[in-house]
């Protein structure tokens, strides 16, 4: 019992709640406060003392040490403390009471099983003479003890539903032993057909929601997704360029830890250290000062989700001059010999400008021209003279006239970038720059144009996007938009499309 509860401890701590509600029970009987059997239960006190010493002194010292870990390397990851609830307002205790019902109280149980844990606990209140002795002061003293953790790690409860599951034991304990109870006193109750039926029903019932919540939550789409990302095939691209499991990276952007897991690799990410929220939160590697200190503490590698997050990223321009590997979209860079320098964020080469600024209309009255009249933007129609950003002429959209200057780009090619940008005048906040695949499911990005607070003067919209691997060679359309019923107007419509950042 004892090797068990050690291996429980030592991979979870809060495992132990059952074993202090047995230390309960033999300290109850150790003292001699409550007289459970005829014979004593722990027959050799001792050697119960001595092995709970050895087992749980190992536990307690695996925790100071990790605390000690935590303190002289700065690190607060791993949690070796408690989050009471008496650290929270009432605002606070209602906002992750809120959470917890709202998010995870159907996934800890089906309804049903809440009725079941509701019966048995009041079966036990009532009958409560009718058990034994070790049976009524077990169960107490395992709810005192899951009460006890649910105040002691409040703050935690609502983020994450495992936090409950040691907790659990109770009501797997409270409904055995009512129905032990229940076989004993009225054993016709149980050996009858109706509850054999009922009981199979609600087994039947919680096998397949259980099977489903299970499906969904591993295999929902957000998860079908993740399962694309390169970080999950990319730990042998990394040995074959010379990157060892014991290299530490900076892996970028993201705060969750899971890409370093993924690739078998130490290192740091822009997780947020909240500092067991004791003081003010501190996120890594955000800034120049950041990738220094790790880089100080022996980051070799900087690993960068895609070139548009790098693009966006300027404060790790200056470490990204030696391209040492590139896996689907991820970006490999040797932090160690930045005097190479083979790549250049900066220097992108535009492949083609589109402009329009509604002054010419074509002959057939349905598109325009841009000023060299070399291209062709559709929605014409459109055309206003009421106000104008630059020139005699603007679009004016709205929910009669949603649609803008339109036009196509043919065969983009992955990784090019875009640089969008439009002038606009008008409230609307649901106008917007649109850009998509011909199929929008496949592709879609817009650039609201939000709220302002003087609609009376021209406002400039701009935004830029990489293109994605699953649009390389494919057609985009890019257009003004505004769904609403006031009247927007737009003007000087500028795209420049850039060349790929691939090396």
């Amino acid at each position: 019992m004892f090797f068990w509860f050690f291996m429980a401890g030592s991979l979870k701590i809060t495992a132990l709640i059952s074993f202090v509600a047995i230390g309960g029970i033999f300290f109850f009987e150790w003292t001699g406060w409550i007289k459970f059997e005829k014979e004593r239960i722990f027959k050799n006190p001792g050697i119960f003392i001595l092995l709970s010493i050895l087992s749980m002194g190992l536990v307690f010292s695996w925790v100071f040490y990790a605390s000690h870990y935590n303190t002289i390397h700065e690190s607060n990851y791993f949690s070796t403390t408690v989050f009471p609830i008496w650290k929270l307002d009432s605002e606070g205790i209602k906002n992750i009471f809120k959470g917890v019902k709202e998010n995870w109280f159907s996934e800890y149980f089906h309804f049903s099983i809440y009725i079941l844990m509701a019966l048995s606990l009041a079966y036990f209140i009532v009958f409560m003479k009718k058990f034994k002795i070790i049976s009524r002061v077990f169960i107490i003293v395992l709810f005192g003890v899951g009460i006890a953790y649910i105040l002691l790690q409040y703050s935690l409860l609502k983020d994450h539903d495992y936090y409950m599951t040691n907790i659990f034991i109770f009501p797997v304990i409270l409904i055995s032993i009512t129905l032990l109870n229940l076989q004993n006193r009225h054993p016709e109750i149980l050996n009858s057909i109706l509850f054999k039926i009922a009981f199979g029903i609600l087994l039947i019932t919680n096998i397949f929601y259980t099977k489903n919540h299970l499906d969904f939550r591993y295999n929902n789409q957000g998860n079908i997704e993740k399962l694309n990302s390169p970080y999950y095939s990319i730990t042998p691209y990394l040995r074959e360029i010379g990157i060892s499991r014991n290299d530490k990276v900076i892996c970028l952007p993201g705060g969750s830890h899971i890409n370093l897991v993924l690739m078998d690799q130490k290192g740091w990410t822009q997780w947020t250290d909240h500092k067991l929220y004791r003081a003010k939160a501190y996120q890594y590697n955000t800034d120049e000062e950041g990738i220094n200190k790790c880089i100080q503490n022996g980051a070799k590698y900087l690993i960068i989700n895609s070139v548009e997050d790098l693009y966006h990223s300027p404060f790790l321009h200056r470490f990204t001059n030696n391209l040492v590997g590139k896996y689907r979209d991820v970006l490999i860079f040797n932090l160690e010999d930045r005097d190479i320098k083979n790549f250049n964020i900066n220097e992108r080469k535009v492949e083609d400008i589109f402009y329009c600024n509604a002054e010419t209309i074509s002959t057939d009255m349905t598109s325009f021209y841009s000023p060299d009249s070399s291209k062709l933007f559709q929605n014409a129609s459109t055309q206003s003279s009421d106000y104008a950003h630059s020139g005699v002429f603007s679009v004016c959209l709205n929910s009669n006239n949603p649609y803008g200057m339109t036009f196509s780009i043919d065969s983009v090619k992955f990784r090019e970038s875009l640089q969008l940008s439009s002038w606009i005048l008008g409230p609307s906040k649901n106008a917007c720059i649109i850009v998509s695949a011909e199929n929008p499911g496949k592709f879609y990005k817009s650039l609201p144009a939000g709220t302002t607070q003087n609609i009376e003067e021209w406002r400039k919209l701009e935004f830029e996007l990489f293109i994605p691997e699953e649009m390389h060679m494919q057609s985009i359309k890019i257009y003004l938009y505004n769904p609403s019923e006031q009247n927007i107007y737009f003007d000087d419509l500028e795209v420049v499309q850039f060349r790929s950042l691939s090396p």
